[in-house]
């Protein structure tokens, strides 16, 4: 049977080839399906947050990357901070038991190629997420999320609050979202993917 396999780099470890992959597939992602106002260079998105302080979280498939995030402690400048700050009016968190996720992303047309787009891959990517985050003591996740993503995270189980909430332009809404890190999470999470995985393995490996 084939299996997903998540892993956790550091910036540091993680190997120049996946990195250019990494990058390379965010610019598929976000610059051409979705049109953000994001830097690219040289065929891939890369910012300042891609950085000693940054640590990711990657999904293969037949050793082929399909998905992604990105994490960084809220106690070393963060997206949130930077680019979206005109967005909100309260102040982002400082903690050292919160983190901040961003470049959240499955590539979608690898996984129709793949044949895996009837697997539950949002919900794996954020139960390795909750996973990630309880295994190094944080207490909860931050992310800025579009309306339709804040309710395809809490459909796959993971139940939130609302921090804040902006406006990037007069339709489109953005949330700050706070995720706790919590056994009532992670059994939703898990239950909401039980009964949808399909003849597939999955497995996790912690740095």
């Amino acid at each position: 049977m084939s299996t997903l396999k998540f892993k956790f780099y550091n910036y540091t470890d993680i190997p120049q080839s996946i990195k250019n992959e990494f990058y390379k597939l965010r610019k598929e992602v976000f610059k051409d399906r979705l049109d953000w106002q994001v830097e690219v260079k040289n065929g891939q998105e890369v910012d300042v947050y891609d950085n000693d302080n940054a640590t990711y979280l990657l999904c293969f498939y037949h050793d082929i990357l399909i998905a992604g995030v990105r994490f960084i402690p809220t106690l070393f400048p963060y997206m949130a901070q930077g680019p979206f700050d005109r967005f909100f009016s309260k102040p982002f968190p400082v903690e050292n038991d919160i983190v901040e996720a961003s470049r959240f992303f499955i590539h979608k047309n690898r996984i129709i190629e793949l044949e895996l787009n009837q697997q539950p891959l949002t919900a794996l990517l954020l139960l390795y997420m909750h996973e990630y985050a309880k295994k190094l003591n944080y207490t909860s996740i931050v992310t800025i999320v579009s309306k339709p993503m804040s309710r395809i995270v809490r459909n796959n189980g993971w139940h939130y609050t609302f921090l804040d909430s902006g406006y990037v332009n007069p339709n489109e809404i953005i949330f700050l979202l706070d995720m706790p890190i919590n056994d009532n999470n992670y059994f939703s999470i898990t239950n909401y993917i039980t009964p949808r995985i399909k003849n597939i393995d999955y497995m996790f490996e912690l740095p």
